[in-house]
């Protein structure tokens, strides 16, 4: 789940000092040595562009701007703990751990971790699991002395690009701090390998933009070489697509849950709050992303008692801190611009959640006022003088649940706390009008997943609406029903849609051995193979998985993964020649996903796992969701009995 701010070009003393205390000679004058040291390094024939453009970089004082426009911003971040002032990323950060999706290698992001490939590495996770501070620790790491690090790194916010690319953007970034350049100086730049792109949130590029930006990113890996690593939630195009190392965060566990507390609680207090965690084990086995333990450190000092769940937290948090009562100053009230009740000023903030959920980008003043008029309307309270921008400084400076970002833009402070908000709107509207929504819904989600956490949210807070209006019915469109089901045709269709475009591509092949027919050695052979895209529908279902089984479940990986380690997958993978410096795939170098599961003759085993998954699914997902709607409807029956006994 941080959007791009209007920076001052003068590199303020303050941050450097920060800096210097924080990570000793990891100052801007030991940035600039590192990047200059890379820079002087042999560069290859015909990079001479780069190499000029490089140099005009590190000008001194013009590194010092880009240093501050592009470099110190994301070094520093801004939560709801510390909602009014950034701290710089070591202050705040615990390591968190992620996982290579192809070889289940777990990693630690530590002070010197540095993904070491030629590739497009993908950092998967849920909302509020950390993407963006991995990204920036990764970014702190490509800086910092003491790390094996051979390159520069550039960080760019995707949702930022609008309807620019990538090399665009770059190109106007660096024309913010003087260097004029071209397409042909950043593509001699790319072609050096002494670069790497680090691009956060491709979840969040409206999804028209997504292909051209992914056909961007996969098109500067595969022709320069360029290592990307990127960041994004789940089943977006990027984690489905060839081309593409996926790893995944990894939930957090009690120890980390401590560990984040004693880093942002004061000392007295950390250790009553984690005492209180360990005698609640229920809630703290609700706590497994960051976003949570730090919601949990903000509510803390106003709380009275412990939230049992997850989902009790986001539904005190906007009244805790509205409200502003801290019980250690003696009930002191932060003062609100808008007079409005906590009632009322909570409706107006569910509204104003609902009304800019699909926006991904940046949200400009205009389209939050109106959306805040929209939540004012139905209570006679938009006739008011400055009522909208009134009520807007108060959602940023009293709650702090919206910030802003620049002069004119704004941004939740995280996407969870939105969805989660506007999940409450639509349990609030009345039964037509949600029903209309939930019909939205069922017709959206299957082509697209901006609104499936807010639908989980709702499944969470309205289950009996959001199972009989949208769960069942998704369902029952995907093919589950009560009768019999043919799982063999559901199983191929299934199949079929999932690979439809789907290709292996050769990357770079690596042979110990000779590599030749009557030689070949399985054990030897381990080539650089990028897989996809692939349409994953199914995820869009099991992502509403109470039982917690499927609700992570990724077909392509559960389904191709171990086919493609197979000996049999990799003796015609070995037949084929690798991507060459022109970056054209074709069939030389690729082959079809549907194509070499033929050849193998492993179509029949693997149509049979998906008929497992697809009835464990039905027995586990359909029938359950069936029997809890009949019980809810028994027992709302009994109840009217009883109401008339009564």
């Amino acid at each position: 789940m941080e959007p791009t701010s209007a920076m001052a070009l003068s590199l303020g003393t303050a941050v450097v000092t920060k800096m210097a205390e924080k990570v000793g000679e990891n100052t801007v004058d030991s940035v600039f040595s590192r990047f200059k040291k890379i820079a002087s390094q042999k560069w290859k024939t015909g990079n001479t562009q780069g190499k000029d453009l490089l140099e005009a970089l590190l000008v001194k004082e013009t590194f010092y701007r880009y240093f501050d426009l592009s470099i110190k911003k994301y070094l520093s971040v801004r939560t709801l703990y510390n909602r009014e002032s950034d701290s710089f990323i070591d202050e705040i950060y615990h390591p968190l751990a992620i996982t290579n999706n192809r070889t289940r290698e777990k990693l630690i992001v530590d002070d010197k971790f540095i993904i070491k490939n030629e590739n497009v590495s993908n950092i998967i996770g849920i909302a509020g699991q950390g993407k963006t501070t991995i990204l920036r620790k990764i970014f702190l790491c490509h800086l910092s002395e003491g790390v094996d690090s051979k390159k520069i790194p550039f960080f760019l916010d995707l949702r930022d690009l609008r309807e620019c690319s990538v090399t665009e953007t770059i190109i106007e970034t660096l024309k913010d701090i003087g260097i004029n350049s071209n397409n042909e100086q950043i593509t001699s730049l790319y072609k050096s390998k002494k670069i790497i792109l680090l691009l956060d949130g491709f979840d969040e590029i409206l999804p028209q933009n997504r292909k051209k930006i992914l056909d961007e990113i996969l098109f500067i890996n595969h022709r320069y070489q360029t290592q990307i690593v990127t960041t994004s939630r789940p089943d977006t195009e990027i984690c489905l697509s060839s081309g593409v190392d996926n790893f995944r965060v990894l939930e957090i566990n009690e120890i980390d849950v401590f560990n984040i507390i004693n880093k942002l609680v004061e000392k007295e207090t950390a250790p009553k709050l984690i005492e209180a965690l360990k005698s609640n084990k229920r809630l703290l086995e609700t706590i497994t992303t960051p976003i949570l333990a730090i919601l949990l450190c903000v509510c803390e000092k106003h709380l009275d008692t412990m939230p049992k769940n997850a989902k009790e937290y986001y539904s005190r948090v906007f009244n805790i801190l509205y409200e502003g009562h801290d019980k250690t100053k003696f009930f002191y009230k932060r003062h609100n611009e808008s007079n409005l009740s906590i009632n009322d000023a909570r409706d107006v903030f569910l509204a104003s959640c609902f009304y800019t959920v699909k926006d991904l980008n940046f949200l400009s003043k205009e389209r939050l006022t109106q959306a805040i008029t929209r939540g004012l309307k139905p209570k006679g309270l938009d006739g008011k003088k400055d009522i909208e921008n009134n009520v807007l400084e108060d959602f940023i400076n009293v709650t702090g649940l919206i910030r802003r970002d620049g002069a004119e833009s704004y941004t939740f402070v995280h996407r969870t706390i939105q969805e989660y908000h506007a999940a409450e709107y639509i349990k609030s509207c009345s039964s037509k009008t949600k029903s209309k929504i939930l019909n939205k819904l069922l017709t959206e989600i299957p082509n697209n997943r901006i609104m499936v956490n807010t639908a989980v949210f709702l499944n969470h807070i309205d289950n009996e609406n959001t199972i009989e209006e949208l769960i069942i019915p998704l369902m029952e469109q995907f093919g589950f029903n009560e009768e019999k089901i043919d799982y063999k045709k559901l199983a191929n269709h299934v199949y079929n849609v999932t690979t439809e475009k789907a290709v292996i591509i050769i990357k770079e092949k690596k042979m110990t051995g000779k590599g030749k027919q009557d030689n070949f050695n399985f054990n030897e052979t381990m080539h650089n193979v990028d897989v996809g895209p692939f349409n994953d529908k199914l995820s869009s279902i099991t992502a509403f998985d109470e039982t917690g089984k499927h609700d992570k479940i990724m077909l392509p990986n559960i389904v191709f993964d171990s086919f493609l380690e197979s000996e049999s997958c990799i003796r015609i993978i070995s037949e084929l020649d690798h991507v060459k410096k022109d970056g054209i795939i074709n069939s030389k170098n690729s082959i079809s996903v549907r194509e070499l599961v033929d050849k193998t003759g492993r179509k029949d085993s693997i149509i049979s796992l998906i008929e497992r998954l697809l009835n464990d699914i039905h027995d586990n997902m359909y029938i359950y969701y069936k029997i809890k709607m009949s019980t809810i409807k028994n027992e709302k029956e009994l109840y009217l009995d009883l109401e008339d006994f009564i």
